[in-house]
Formats: C-alpha cells, structure tokens, sequence
C-alpha cells in the first residue's frame, strides 16, 4: 500500500523517481529489519506450574504451597463459567486466567482468618 502512495507520488509530480526510489528502498530495509526482529523473538513459552502460595498475613509465615500442572488447571477452568466471581472477592474467573496467561500473579486477602493467598504461574 505504501509502495503504490509513492509511486502516486512520483506519477502526480509531488516527489522526483530517484527519492520514489530512496523512499521504496529504506521502507523495504526497515520492512526487512522488522521481520528479521520479530524472528528473533523467543516463543512464549506455556507456564508448567500454577503455584499457590498460602501465608500468615501477620507474620509473613508460608502455610502452605499447592503446585498444580497448569496445563491440568486451564483444562479444570474450562469447565466453569469465566464470569463465575470467588465468593468474598472482587475477581472472577476470566480475570484470574488472564492474570496467569501474562503472568502477573494473583493476590488475595482473607480478611476473616488474616490469610493472604497469592497464585502465580511458573
């Protein structure tokens, strides 16, 4: 599309052949320079784990850690609805599964027992 705007250009007299020529050469160099970048970036590669780390929000203790396939919890979450919300927080289902999928963990705070429980993807 570029490339036919320039030679519109040439045609109508706006620009000479020879900058057409300057204008098509570096617009297919930086063209070449994008793909070649893009092939150099690495996959994004799929978490293995869903980590569930459980703590004492006084002391910062860990209680527990559930480390789950997340391959196996994706497949779980299939099954329930995405606009299904956590009972006593103001997150859905949709929000956790994207959260994992980015990669930004997950932090929640049980204000009844002082747990805080984060869940990230590894």
């Amino acid at each position: 599309m570029e490339k036919l705007e320039i030679l519109k250009m040439v045609k109508d007299g706006i620009i000479t052949p020879e900058e057409g020529i300057n204008l098509i050469e570096a617009l297919e160099f930086s063209e070449r320079k994008e793909k070649t970048i893009a092939e150099k970036k690495p996959p994004l590669q799929e978490p293995k784990w869903i980590k569930i780390e459980i703590k004492d929000n006084k002391n910062q203790k860990k209680l527990n850690l559930l480390k789950i396939p997340y391959s196996l919890t994706m497949l779980f979450l299939r099954f329930l609805p995405a606009q299904h919300n956590i009972p006593g927080y103001n997150v859905n289902l949709e929000d956790i599964i994207n959260s994992l999928k980015s990669g930004e963990p997950i932090d929640l705070i049980m204000e009844k027992n002082g747990k805080y429980i984060r869940i990230y993807a590894e």
